[in-house]
C-alpha cells in the first residue's frame, strides 16, 4: 500500500463549504453526471487532474485532505480511470490512490513531453484500475511512430520542412558560437533557443507520448473476458490549431492500425484523453474530424469499422442540464470546450452491439460527411456522462446553477481550477462479459 503524504494546507473550500458539497451530491448524483454503482456493468473513465504531482508545493495550488478525499470519493466510481497531467513526482496521484482503497492497482508512464534534465512539458500518463473486475494483461508501450513513418513525413512535406529547419539551423549555430566563447573565455552563459512552438508543417511526432496498457474485463462466471488496449493520451495544446489537428489524426491511424492486426484475438481499442481537440463548432468541426478518421482507416486497410465517440455529438442526459439546448457535452470546467474524449473501436463481437449506431435520421447525424456513414458505423455509448463538479459546486454553495452565475464566474472557478481540477471526469458504461448462451 502506498505511504500516506503529508497533505498540502491549502483547500479550495472550507470544511462546512466541503459538507455542503457532499451533502447536495448525495441528494441527486445524476443531476451532476455522477455514475452509479450497477451490478453487471464497468465504468471507465477519463480526468486530467491538473498538475497532479508534489503535494506539499508550497504555494496556494496546494491540495489538502478534504480535497483529496472527495477527489478520491469521486474516482471510485470508477473501475477503470485514465488520468492525465501526472507531473514527475508522482506523490499526488500516489495519494490519490492511496485514499481510493488496496482494492485498486496501478500503472503509469514514464516523464514524457522533456528530454531528461531539459525544461518542457514533463508529465506522466497513468491508470488506475479497480482489481475486482480489471486486471492488467501483460503489453505496456508508448505509442510511437517508428523512424520509417518518420522519413515518410519529412518526404512529403520537404519543401516546407527545409524553410523551418534552415532558420532553426542558423539560430543554432549562432547560439554555438556563443557557448564556444563562454566555455573559453567565461562572462553570461547564452541562453539555448527554444525548440518548443515551433509550427511544424506536418506531424513527426508528438508532444508527449500516449500510454498504452492492455487490460481484461473479468465478467460473469464461464465468460471470457474483454481484451482491451487502453490508449491514455494529452495532445498537443499550442498556438496553432494545425498541430492539433495532426497529432489527432496521427493517433487515430496508429490506433485503426491496431484495430486491423487485433482482429484475431478480438483485441478492443479505447481511447482515453484530453485531446485538446479544435472542436468549437461541433457543426462545423464534426465533418473535418470524421473525414480524418474515414482517411485513417482507408490507409489502414479497414472497408468498415465501428467507432464509438459519445462526445462529438449532442446527448443531454434526462436529469443533467446542458446549454444551450442540443450541445454537446462541454468537458472543462469553465463549461466551453470539449477537449475530453473517450471513444473506442471494436473488434468483440460481443461489444458492438453495446452502442447506439448514430443514424441519418437522427439531427446529429446530419453532421457527418455525406456518404461516411457507409463506411464508418458511428455510435455513442447507451450510457456516459460528464462530473460536473461546476455546476455541482455553484449549486451547493451559491444556490444556483453555474449557468446562472454571472460575473461571479471567473472569480469562483478560481476557487478550484487549481486546488481541484480545470477538467471534469468524463466516462462510460459497459456491461460485463456474460457467459456463452447454452444451446
Amino acid at each position: 500500500m502506498a505511504k500516506k503524504a503529508e497533505v498540502g494546507r491549502h483547500s479550495a473550500f472550507e470544511p462546512e463549504e466541503w459538507a455542503k458539497i457532499r451533502e447536495t451530491l448525495r441528494a441527486e448524483p445524476e443531476k451532476f453526471g455522477l455514475p452509479t454503482r450497477q451490478y453487471g456493468s464497468v465504468v471507465f473513465a477519463s480526468f486530467n487532474i491538473r498538475k497532479l504531482g508534489r503535494i506539499k508545493t508550497g504555494n496556494v495550488h496546494e491540495r489538502d485532505e478534504a480535497t483529496f478525499d472527495f477527489m478520491a470519493d469521486v474516482c471510485r466510481h470508477f473501475d477503470l480511470l485514465a488520468v492525465q497531467e501526472v507531473m514527475s513526482d508522482t506523490e499526488g496521484l500516489l495519494e490519490l490512490k492511496r485514499q481510493m482503497g488496496p482494492e485498486y492497482g496501478i500503472v503509469h508512464s514514464d516523464v514524457t513531453g522533456a528530454f531528461p534534465g531539459r525544461p518542457g512539458n514533463a508529465e506522466r500518463l497513468a491508470y488506475i484500475y479497480n482489481r475486482s473486475l480489471v486486471e492488467r494483461s501483460e503489453m505496456v508501450s508508448d505509442v510511437t511512430y517508428d523512424r520509417t513513418e518518420v522519413v515518410k513525413r519529412i518526404a512529403d512535406h520537404n519543401d516546407e520542412l527545409h524553410k523551418v529547419l534552415e532558420g532553426l539551423a542558423g539560430k543554432r549555430k549562432v547560439y554555438g558560437n556563443k557557448l564556444e566563447k563562454y566555455l573559453d573565455q567565461g562572462g553570461a552563459r547564452p541562453r539555448e533557443p527554444s525548440m518548443s512552438g515551433i509550427r511544424l508543417p506536418g506531424f513527426l511526432t508528438f508532444v508527449r507520448t500516449p500510454f498504452a496498457a492492455g487490460f481484461r474485463v473479468r465478467g460473469h462466471p464461464d465468460s471470457e473476458p474483454y481484451e482491451f488496449l487502453a490508449v491514455n493520451a494529452h495532445l498537443n495544446y499550442g498556438d496553432s490549431d494545425w498541430d492539433r489537428i495532426w497529432e489527432g489524426r496521427a493517433l487515430t491511424e496508429w490506433m485503426l492500425g491496431k484495430v486491423k492486426t487485433g482482429k484475431k484475438n478480438n483485441l478492443n481499442v479505447v481511447l482515453f484523453g484530453d485531446l485538446n481537440l479544435v472542436f468549437k463548432n461541433p457543426r462545423k468541426d464534426l465533418p473535418r474530424i470524421a473525414e480524418s478518421v474515414h482517411d485513417a482507416a482507408k490507409r489502414a486497410g479497414l472497408k468498415k469499422v465501428e467507432i464509438v465517440m459519445p462526445f462529438l455529438f449532442p446527448h443531454p442526459r434526462p436529469k443533467q442540464r446542458v446549454v444551450p439546448e442540443g450541445s454537446v457535452f462541454r468537458t472543462n470546467a469553465k463549461l466551453n470546450q470539449t477537449f475530453d474524449q473517450l471513444g473506442a473501436f471494436f473488434n468483440d463481437q460481443r461489444l458492438k452491439g453495446v452502442s447506439t449506431r448514430v443514424t441519418s435520421e437522427q439531427s446529429r447525424g446530419k453532421t457527418l460527411p455525406a456518404g461516411h456513414v457507409n463506411g464508418e458505423v458511428w455510435g455513442t455509448f447507451a450510457d456516459y456522462g460528464v462530473f460536473n463538479f461546476s455546476d455541482l459546486f455553484s449549486q451547493a454553495l451559491k444556490g444556483k446553477s453555474y449557468w446562472e452565475l454571472g460575473e461571479e464566474t471567473n472569480d469562483f472557478v478560481k476557487r478550484y481550477d487549481f486546488r481541484f481540477s480545470d477538467h471534469m471526469p468524463i466516462w462510460t458504461r459497459l456491461p460485463l462479459p456474460e457467459p456463452p448462451s447454452s444451446i
